[in-house]
């Protein structure tokens, strides 16, 4: 099984003013592709300052 790891990073001294509706409408991507079987995890990184998602099955 093919896994990729993508690991984010978010400047939080430069955050745009509608920050939160993107972080609402990431929450709603993630459900959908954990759904659909593509992402196997979501992790926070330890600073909160982004995220590592995981993907399985995907080229």
């Amino acid at each position: 099984m093919n896994r990729i790891q993508a690991i984010l990073t978010i400047d939080t001294d430069n955050l745009p003013a509608n920050f939160q509706d993107i972080i609402k409408h990431e929450q709603e991507v993630v459900a959908q592709w954990k759904e659909q079987g593509i992402l196997e995890s979501l992790y926070l990184r330890q600073g909160r300052n982004g995220a590592v998602l995981i993907f399985k099955d995907i080229d």
